[in-house]
């Protein structure tokens, strides 16, 4: 499990480093060497999680990628760290006001730059509703009864059988991070068959048919796995998440 980070870097053995460390701990990664290339792939589906930006870039610089990606609707959301080697206060000053979340110098250590990542996930919805387990679930018209193993869409038990109650379960318990395919075989099957893998498409199928519309919060991303993540504007967060004991 883990987040989609974009890193954005023009020196490539920085990029490189950056990419191996956040892999290692179990994130997901896009890389951009330039401020064109950020703005791209901040757009793209699915879109990250958190962005990694370095002030100096050959064409935009850093500052000037943050105010567009704060002045494009689709991007302003998008927490943002940002790396530079300026140590002047009037540089980290222009660079919050300019909309970064986290400034980091350079050189910095791996520990603090991951300890500054996750203090950043944590502030969002997606990442504080990931590491509150409770018992139970609702978010719009969808509610989880974790104790009866029921799933309700506006009040109406959907019918879910106890292995499809177990995936939604896995999922909302992990709201807003990606969960691969092989992760949801090993904890929700409790097996670890990679030939098996393509059951979970069937169930996952099976699972947003039964949920109607809101079967649509359960994201696809292509190579990397499965996140539950609602993203409509003006939608409520989830007023919890569930602990991961289901009924047997």
């Amino acid at each position: 499990m883990g987040y989609l980070i974009e890193i954005v870097e023009d020196e490539e053995d920085v990029r490189h480093s950056l990419d191996v460390m956040l892999r290692r701990a179990g994130h997901y990664t896009r890389c951009a060497s330039c401020g064109v290339m950020a703005l791209e792939l901040a757009v793209q589906s699915p879109p990250p999680d958190l962005i990694i930006l370095d002030l100096m870039l050959p064409d935009l610089d850093g500052l000037d990628v943050c105010r567009r990606l704060r002045a494009f609707p689709i991007t302003s959301h998008l927490p943002v760290l940002m790396l530079t080697a300026r140590a002047d206060e009037s540089d980290r000053v222009r660079g919050f006001e300019a909309g970064a979340d986290d400034y980091l110098l350079k050189p910095f250590s791996p520990r603090e730059l991951m300890m500054r990542i996750h203090a950043i996930l944590r502030r969002t919805p997606a990442g504080a509703m990931a590491g509150d387990e409770v018992q139970g679930f609702a978010m719009d018209g969808l509610r989880l009864l974790i104790e009866e193993g029921k799933a309700l869409v506006d009040n109406e038990d959907v019918g879910l059988t106890a292995m499809e109650f177990r995936l939604l379960q896995y999922l909302a318990a992990h709201y807003g991070q990606i969960v691969s395919r092989e992760t949801l075989l090993r904890e929700v099957w409790r097996r670890d068959a990679p030939q098996r893998v393509r059951t979970i498409d069937v169930h996952i199928n099976r699972l947003r048919e039964k949920l109607g519309p809101s079967g649509a919060w359960i994201e696809t991303l292509r190579g990397y796995g499965y996140r539950m993540l609602r993203r409509r504007e003006g939608a409520s967060p989830p007023l919890a998440a569930p602990s991961l004991e289901a009924p047997q």
